[in-house]
């Protein structure tokens, strides 16, 4: 299982995993492709290189998902 969604009153709620922080990264980003757009739609195939910083993991995350949504 790379994500599962998680039931949330507002907003959306989702849980990435992966074997190593890079790859719970990417399931994270195949997570939001889902809410962002029809499944048939997107292409899985196309990969963009991203340099990010974060003063921690979690601060990191949070810049990762904002560089994928905007």
């Amino acid at each position: 299982m790379k994500y599962t969604f998680l039931p949330h009153t507002a907003d959306i709620k989702f849980k990435a995993y992966g074997k190593t922080l890079n790859q719970a990264f990417e399931n994270a980003a195949l997570a939001i492709s889902k809410i962002l757009a029809k499944e048939n739609k997107v292409k899985t195939n196309i990969t963009k290189d991203i340099e990010l910083e974060g003063i921690d993991q979690k601060s990191l995350f949070y810049n990762f998902l904002e560089e994928i949504i905007f």
